[in-house]
């Protein structure tokens, strides 16, 4: 599925396997509803692109595509150094 909330339902209704951002289901793991599965697999890096015109674009997208940036910056660094 596209959605995550959807990806976290069907895991925890027993519908299979999700690999999911720890952020996202660190209520369902605490209460036992998901389990984290330590496995010797890490999947490629994804690719993410964001557009917007800023002539036309509400105020907030600016905003908030900025977020995005510093966000990615800040886990790209994280992650680099986590694997040195």
């Amino acid at each position: 599925s596209n959605s995550l909330t959807s990806c976290v339902q069907m895991a925890a209704d027993g519908m299979g396997v999700a690999l999911l951002p720890m952020a996202l289901v660190e209520k369902q793991v605490a209460t036992g509803q998901l389990v984290v599965l330590n496995l010797n697999w890490i999947p490629s890096p994804l690719r993410f692109a964001a557009r917007y015109q800023s002539e036309s674009a509400a105020r907030h997208v600016a905003t908030v595509a900025g977020m995005a940036a510093t966000v990615v910056t800040a886990y790209t660094e994280r992650s680099s150094e986590d694997k040195r």
